[in-house]
């Protein structure tokens, strides 16, 4: 039996750094991007981004994958890579990369679309100074998507929940998390 705990011990660890890699790897393109030239000028003195800079930041959001990449100053106020303003001021994603440390978001519904979204987001920083934020917007189903692959024996599966046992990722259901309201008042009425 403690070998079985062990195994799985070890395929979870296997699995949780495998996912942590992901999200490195999308967290680590958004820090990059975050020290472009237009970017911090337009956090920074508020300076317009030029068709050429949008045309750029469009091509990047490609690139990537992103559904839409965002550039958010300090008070919130965002322009997306589809020309879109809105506010990400009251999104714990923004506040956390505002406050210096790059992250992944719960699912949340977009704000636009009304379609569950995972948002990878980074500080726009110089000179240890933080301007803004640069915010990638994903569909939530690839944190599933992501744990496919990872299994225990024939039926055992990986899932994520966040650090309030929210369930946030799922390999082959992606209605249980869609379905869950992840707000405070969803929750409460969850409860």
């Amino acid at each position: 039996l403690d070998e079985i705990h062990d195994a799985i011990r070890i395929s979870a660890a296997q699995g949780a750094d495998l996912v942590a890699s992901r999200i490195g790897e999308q967290t680590a393109f958004l820090e990059t991007l975050s020290q472009d030239k237009a970017i911090l000028a337009y956090v920074k003195a508020g300076a317009t981004l030029s068709e050429a800079d949008l045309r750029h930041l469009k091509s990047e959001t490609e690139r990537m994958g992103y559904q839409v990449l965002g550039i958010a100053g300090p008070d919130g106020q965002a322009l997306r890579s589809d020309g879109v303003k809105l506010s990400v001021a009251d999104r714990e994603f923004f506040t956390v990369a505002k406050d210096g440390k790059s992250n992944i978001s719960d699912v949340l519904i977009d704000k636009v679309t009304g379609e569950p979204i995972s948002i990878y987001a980074a500080p726009i920083a110089e000179n240890g100074t933080i301007y803004g934020v640069i915010y990638g917007v994903r569909d939530a189903r690839e944190l599933g998507d992501m744990l496919t692959g990872i299994t225990f024996g024939d039926t055992g599966y990986a899932y994520i929940i966040n650090k309030e046992g929210t369930l946030t990722a799922h390999p082959t259901n992606f209605d249980l998390v869609a379905k869950f309201d992840n707000t405070t008042a969803g929750r409460n009425a969850f409860l």
